[in-house]
This record gives C-alpha cells, structure tokens and sequence, in this order.
C-alpha cells in the first residue's frame, strides 16, 4: 500500500499548522489531565511495542491525543450565563428565545435573548442576579437579555430596584417612543399607541423623548404623546393605577416572620406608610412572632386578618397612613 501520509515535508506541516490560525488556550488543569493521559498510554504502547508494527503505534498514540483535544475544544466552549428568573407566574405566560416561536412557560433560568408576554388576567414577576424585580402587568410584553436594560413593547412593567442592600442597581426600559432610567427607585413605565406614561412610586426616573431630557420625582407620573406633548401629574404611592403590581408580587411567608416585617412588606406593596401609636407599640410589634398563610392574597385585603391575631388594631387615615395601636 502507498503510503504518502508518512512522506508529509516539515514544510508542509507547518504551511497547514499556521493556516489553521490560533488556538484557544486550554484550562492549565485540563492541560495537565491530557499529558498524564498520554504519557500513560505512550508507556504501555512501549511496552508492546515489539509486538507491534511502527504504524499501529503511532496510530493509537494519535488517537489518544485527537480524543484529548476533542475534549478540550468541547470544554472550552462559553457556556450562557443565567442572568435571571421567573420568580412568579399568574394564568397565561408565554416567552420565546429570539425569534423561536412562543410557547407557554416553564421554569428555566433566563439565558441569552428573551421575550415575555403576558395574557388577559395574567401577570409575571422576574427576579434579575442583581437582585432587581421587575414585574409584567396583564397583556404586557417585553424582551430582554441581559439586567442592564429592556424593550417594552405593550402593557406595563413595574420595576422595583431593591436598593435595601446599599447597592446601587439602575436599569433601562425602552420604548418605540423614548426610554426611561431609575434613580435607585420603584416605578412603572406604561406604553399604548398614543404615547408612553412614567410613574414613579419611590425615588427618580430620568426620561429621554424625542431629544426632550425629563425628570420625574416621587408621587409624579409624566405622559408623553405622539406628538411629544408632556403632561405631569400627581400619584399618590397608593394610586388605583399601582394595584395590579400586587398581583404578580410573590407571595409573603408569615409563618415565623415579625409582625413589624410583615408591616414592611405590606407598605413596599401597597404604598401606604406604617405609623405606630407609641413606641411601646412599635416595638411590641417587632417581637410578636406570626403563623399562618395568607397565599392568594393582596396585602391590604390580609391586613384584617393578621392584625385581628395579634391583639393590636389599624386605621387607614386620610393621608393613607396605616397606623397601628
């Protein structure tokens, strides 16, 4: 049998070596995993190789070491990186990754670019690896791919930055109108086909349209039209327009949990502040311990329900205070 591959030049050997460009290089660990490999078979191939013919030797040694770089090229190929999670879904939820079709929802992290929509009655709520939330109203739909920032397309979004931590975290939503970007905050971003709406609950938002640099503080809401009108308004923390964030917000465990912290969550859901009668109180309601489920309810509707256990009462003031006693 010819064989012309042992007659290859050094020549050509590295003609074909520096035409198959460079390398990525392998991890040191891995690196050394595939020497020991080799070197183990090279010392049994000498062992035998009386036995053998030069081809046959060379062959297995060969196949050892393609085996090897098969390995190394699978294990050094990127793997997606999870940048957040559905944490939350109510009645109809579909997403698709890129331009796959849509099909409803299953868990899984959110990995690369993906798009979300909600249906009639249907809320979703997202947990980003910044620790940010942000929350999908009924026929909403966005895409996004990363935490730094998100396309609306229809419907609401609620986003709550969860700076409690003292880390700064900040994300951009974008519209087919302009975009917005929060100041450490909570706030809403609203777009239909008459323009696009910034509420802010907590904090700043800044607003670009058309060119137009806006700033909204808290208790504002600025409204944009087609033709770049600006109208701003008051919203109370409380607002009707701030009810349905409750409905994709994940549900409060009670169980073991202070009545004070119960409080605390039922203000950063509602809107409403918490005021203690006394000090005696406020501080009586850090140590009283809850039980109990309150699954499927809003905050303020669990409200007579948990209080009426702990031997304390509330009222809801006109400036719509909760305020315990």
């Amino acid at each position: 049998m010819n064989d012309k591959v042992n007659n290859i030049s050094e020549e050509r050997i590295a003609e074909i070596l520096q035409k198959s460009g460079v390398r990525p290089v392998p991890d040191p660990a891995m690196m050394e995993s595939v020497r020991a490999n080799v070197r183990a078979v090279w010392q049994e191939e000498v062992s035998l190789q009386k036995q053998q013919s030069p081809r046959l030797r060379y062959a297995l040694v060969a196949s050892v070491v393609m085996a090897a770089g098969a390995g190394l090229f699978v294990a050094n190929q990127p793997e997606e990186v999870a940048w957040g999670t559905v944490a939350r879904v109510v009645n109809t939820v579909e997403y698709r990754v890129g331009d796959d079709v849509w099909q409803p929802w299953h868990q899984q992290p959110l990995t690369g670019h993906v798009s979300l929509r909600t249906a009639a009655d249907s809320y979703a709520s997202l947990r980003l690896e910044s620790g940010m939330e942000i929350r999908l109203n009924e026929k909403s739909q966005i895409s996004l791919e990363d935490t730094e920032s998100l396309h609306l397309t229809a419907g609401q979004v609620y986003v709550d930055s969860n700076d409690e931590d003292g880390v700064d975290k900040s994300i951009r939503i974008d519209t087919s109108f302009g975009s917005a970007r929060d100041i450490g905050t909570r706030f809403a971003v609203e777009v239909d086909r008459d323009g696009w709406t910034v509420r802010v609950r907590e904090g700043k938002v800044s607003l670009n349209d058309s060119g137009q640099n806006l700033l909204a503080a808290a208790g504002e809401a600025i409204s944009v039209d087609r033709k770049d009108a600006v109208r701003k308004s008051p919203l109370a923390p409380y607002d009707a327009s701030w009810t349905w964030v409750a409905e994709a917000a994940s549900p409060f465990a009670i169980e073991g949990k202070t009545l004070q912290e119960y409080l605390s969550w039922v203000s950063k859901e509602s809107g409403h502040q918490i005021e203690y009668t006394s000090a005696e109180i406020r501080d009586a309601s850090g140590t009283t311990i809850l039980h109990g489920d309150i699954s499927g309810l809003r905050p303020l509707d669990s409200l007579p329900a948990v209080v009426s256990t702990t031997g304390h009462e509330y009222v809801i003031n006109e400036e719509g205070v909760i305020v315990l006693r």
